[in-house]
């Protein structure tokens, strides 16, 4: 007979999947919902958010939602010191979440707007590898934006905001993505590529890919990539899945936003048009409707 203590921490988790599940329903009809009150899991509990995770994920995992790939969240130590976390997170991406053209805020809880760099892979990864392996693995680089949803009350890590552990349980916010123009592979090892956004012409914010880091000082696109495979090889292991790859042909892996996440403020304005670029000749593109 299973204790009261397993019997409770087996209800928290339905009812803290439930409300990731509802929230998503409410964005798919287009009502943005006012936000979830924080569950509060610390930093002792990640094995436990990464199990909500792997649950909602098998709820939202369709013939029609496929998972296309995976996003590393906290990847700097900037972003990781409000949250007491020595290391980044991950989260998946659905096909479902790939856009071309504009996208709603309403479709949103909260629009957030992150320029990165994001990997495509051109064979699968069935174990962990060398920076040499992961580079050969990569069949190109891109300039993008990836486009999480707020979910939660509050700034991550405020006393009213949400947890590391909360936003791993939501999947790392995730909800659209864009796949802007090819960069150089170099781009993949690059510790000082400048990304620069603006939002209708006006300077927002400059990151560079020497912020990325793995939590154990190595930084650029390709240590987070590598980060990244050794936790999912340890997520088979956990869950029992054999020698199955972790990451397939064709996967984007977005390494990480620089400087961080842009929350999108309403300025009276119908529409928006954000344009990241690392040079004149790498531009991306991406146009926001309000409502």
């Amino acid at each position: 007979m299973r204790s009261f203590a397993r019997i409770l921490g087996y209800g928290k988790r339905t009812d803290h999947v439930a409300q990731l599940l509802g929230v998503r329903a409410l964005e798919a009809r287009g009502k943005a919902p006012a936000g979830l009150v924080r569950f509060g899991l610390g930093p002792d509990q990640l094995a436990f958010a990464y199990a909500l995770q792997d649950e909602l994920m098998a709820k939202l995992i369709t013939p029609s939602n496929r998972l296309v790939g995976w996003k590393i969240g906290f990847s700097t130590i900037e972003g990781r010191k409000p949250l007491g976390i020595s290391e980044p997170a991950y989260g998946p991406l659905f096909s479902g979440g790939n856009v071309n053209g504009p996208v709603k805020t309403s479709s949103f809880a909260n629009l957030l707007v992150e320029q990165e760099v994001v990997l495509v892979l051109r064979k699968d990864i069935d174990r962990s590898m060398s920076a040499a392996e992961l580079e050969d693995a990569i069949g190109a680089v891109h300039l993008g934006f990836e486009l999480p949803s707020k979910r939660f009350k509050g700034a991550p890590g405020a006393p009213d905001g949400p947890t590391a552990g909360d936003m791993i349980a939501d999947c790392l916010a995730a909800h659209s993505f864009k796949l802007g123009p090819e960069l150089p592979k170099t781009a993949a090892t690059s510790t000082t590529l400048d990304l620069t956004i603006t939002r209708d012409g006006a300077p927002l914010a400059v990151g560079s890919t020497g912020k990325l880091d793995d939590g154990q000082g190595g930084q650029g696109a390709l240590q987070a990539l590598r980060w990244l495979v050794e936790k999912l090889v340890a997520r088979r292991a956990r869950r029992g899945e054999g020698d199955t790859p972790v990451l397939r042909s064709g996967d984007i892996v977005y390494t990480g936003a620089v400087p961080g996440p842009l929350l999108f403020q309403h300025n009276g304005q119908s529409q928006a048009s954000f344009v990241t670029q690392t040079s004149p000749s790498a531009k991306a593109t991406l146009d926001v409707i309000v409502g």
